[in-house]
């Protein structure tokens, strides 16, 4: 299985010299989820989603995620 970024617009994936590709071959292979996210938030990617690409390609997952927003705590 790859785990890849892809633009959710464009459909192009993430390549490994920082621009997109058309070919999911050509795109990073991130170790996992978290990396994938961690990547896409600390290099601000907004409008992206994880695809998790298995090796037969009848099918994939798309997993799209947000910015996670955090909240102050009220003070008590």
């Amino acid at each position: 299985m790859k785990i890849l970024l892809q633009d959710k617009h464009t459909q192009l994936y993430l390549a490994p010299n920082g621009q997109w590709t058309r070919q999911s071959s050509e795109a990073v292979d991130f170790p996992n989820y978290d990396k994938a996210t961690e990547f896409a938030l600390r290099n601000e990617l907004a409008e992206v989603q994880v695809i998790l690409k298995f090796p037969d390609q009848r099918y994939h997952i798309r997993l799209p995620f947000r910015k996670p927003v955090f909240q102050a705590m009220p003070s008590l």
